[in-house]
């Protein structure tokens, strides 16, 4: 059991640190928009300044909560046990949670974010390091790799784009956004083919398909980034979301998460769906953290699974 809640402690906080990561970076479109919410609140808007930015409000309580439920477990877990919390890495944490805050509240902080990435990369490679000895299998930690990778692909997608598929992005310094993307996609290419052959049929027939559309995902960011080519972005995008779609109907039918049965894959299959309704300001949220749910809960069958 303790293991199992250190691991749930750990996905937890990792899926929060993950989400404050993509809302930190800095953009060129949060420039513009910061302006623009200062100036309504100047001339007494403020209530249609949060109006406008209520996506990325919900999106940073998100990130909130996760952080907040996996430290405070940690930290009640140890307290159970006798031990002292990893407090390098509540300081981390909350140290980039605190400037993610002014620069969500405080105008013309948006270049905070800078600051804010470094301190959460560090944050993810200590929260790896100090919990070592909560892997049963290999599976289990590869499934977290994928939940890292799976968050920023569907954050770009959810919050970049129109409907889910393409993006309309005034993106980043750089197209930073749109880049960190591309490499997300890849890092999930990498892992995903280690994952596979630790599934059944199923599951490897799921992670085959997904495999795919994380490539043609990357093609997509990439093509978005071009001036006149965002049509054929557009359409790789919609081949992505059809062949990502496909394989989370798959790994429903795998028998590798042992208990959680089909609940990862159902999971992951709503939320894809979601996106698709994430010009809508609840959605593209709840678009994110459901894929990051369904990894959550793949990393936690596999880890009790007996896998080949």
């Amino acid at each position: 059991m303790g293991n199992n809640n250190a691991l749930r402690n750990f996905l937890l906080t990792l899926s929060g640190i993950v989400l404050l990561f993509c809302l930190s970076v800095p953009s060129l479109s949060g420039a513009i928009q910061s302006v623009l919410y200062s100036s309504l609140r100047f001339v007494g808007l403020g209530w249609v300044a949060t109006m406008l930015d209520i996506s990325n409000i919900l999106f940073w309580l998100a990130a909130t909560a996760l952080i907040v439920m996996g430290i405070v477990f940690s930290i009640t877990d140890a307290t159970k046990e006798g031990k002292q919390p990893n407090w390098v890495i509540v300081g981390l944490a909350g140290g980039a949670w605190f400037l993610s805050a002014i620069k969500m509240f405080v105008p013309f902080m948006f270049w905070i974010g800078f600051l804010i990435l470094p301190a959460l990369v560090v944050a993810m490679y200590f929260l790896y390091a100090g919990n070592r000895h909560i892997w049963n299998n290999a599976a289990a930690k590869l499934a977290s790799y994928m939940l890292i990778g799976w968050l920023i692909v569907y954050w770009d997608r959810d919050f970049n784009v129109i409907i889910g598929l393409t993006s309309i992005n005034m993106s980043t310094f750089g197209l930073l956004g749109g880049w960190i993307a591309v490499a997300a996609a890849i890092y999930i290419c990498v892992w995903s083919g280690k994952l596979k052959v630790l599934l059944d049929a199923a599951g490897q027939a799921g992670c085959q398909m997904l495999f795919i559309g994380a490539i043609l995902y990357a093609v997509a960011s990439f093509l978005n980034g071009i001036p006149f080519l965002n049509i054929v972005g557009f359409l790789v995008a919609i081949a992505a979301w059809v062949l990502a779609l496909i394989g989370y109907i798959r790994l429903m039918a795998s028998k590798s998460f042992g208990t959680m049965g089909n609940k990862p894959g159902l999971v992951m299959l709503i939320a894809h769906c979601v996106g698709i309704l994430s010009f809508l300001p609840l959605f593209g949220t709840l678009g994110v953290v459901g894929i990051g749910f369904g990894w959550l809960l793949a990393a936690m069958g596999l880890a009790k699974a007996q896998l080949k």
